[in-house]
């Protein structure tokens, strides 16, 4: 029910965060994972050449209403789900092979939870965008679940919040994190009022032992419910980082 990747894919962010914060390894993980990067890219456009047949099956098994963002130089735009941003300069959107890197790294860090496992199976969310400032500390992602006939219909940002709410902590205290605190409040955005969810915790000390700010906005459009998640680290520029959005 809960779209679980994006607080997951938090905490995957939370450990490149932590990375970023401490002096750089003399070996050179950066330019390793940039080739990495590319050959995810060609063996991505290779599955896709050499398995049309699935690629059909699943866009029929797939709910056709959602309709992804456009990204433009530095302004990503979703008509769909009224969503826009414009980033600073010194901010970088991630490409989709970085998005299934991404995937990967939380899939690792979990790899002995089953209940996390099993989330991750049944998920029906979307990646739409994920963008992270120069320096590591900061990032944001949109992600929509598509909650179905039956919750899509019943379910308001309000019900999801607390359900996410209830869940979160949950997953943080299997992960180590320690003073994890939520509120849910309501703001002005994406030409509405939405539910928020704002989140402070510490994340462990092996991942650098930094406070964590992460602050989740909700939009729902029929049956999808948008979650956008930013998340700062050492320091609190969440409120900055939404405002860039309309």
């Amino acid at each position: 029910m809960v779209c679980f990747l994006a607080v997951l894919m938090l905490m995957s962010m939370a450990a490149c965060a932590s990375d970023k914060a401490q002096p750089d390894p003399p070996a050179t993980q950066e330019a390793t994972q940039k080739e990495e990067t590319i050959l995810d890219e060609t063996e991505t456009i290779q599955l896709q050449e050499e398995e049309p047949e699935e690629s059909e099956e699943n866009e029929d098994s797939e709910d056709p209403g959602y309709e992804m963002g456009t990204i433009d130089g530095l302004t990503f735009t979703n008509d769909f789900m009224g969503i826009s941003c414009t980033l600073p300069e010194d901010w970088v959107y991630a490409s989709e092979a970085e998005i299934a890197e991404l995937n990967g790294v939380v899939l690792d860090m979990f790899e002995d939870s089953e209940q996390v496992a099993e989330l991750m199976e049944n998920s029906s969310c979307i990646y739409d965008v994920v963008a992270y400032s120069g320096d590591g500390l900061c990032n944001f992602n949109l992600i929509a679940e598509n909650m179905g006939l039956l919750y899509g219909v019943f379910i308001d940002e309000k019900d999801y919040a607390e359900l996410t709410v209830e869940q979160v902590k949950s997953i943080y205290d299997s992960a180590g994190y320690t003073n994890v605190q939520s509120e849910i409040t309501e703001r002005e955005i994406f030409g509405g009022t939405h539910v928020t969810i704002f989140t402070t915790s510490t994340i462990p000390e092996e991942q650098g032992g930094m406070d964590m700010y992460q602050l989740q906005i909700l939009k729902k459009n029929g049956a999808f419910m948008g979650v956008l998640s930013i998340a700062s680290f050492v320091e609190d520029h969440t409120e900055e980082i939404a405002s860039w959005f309309s």
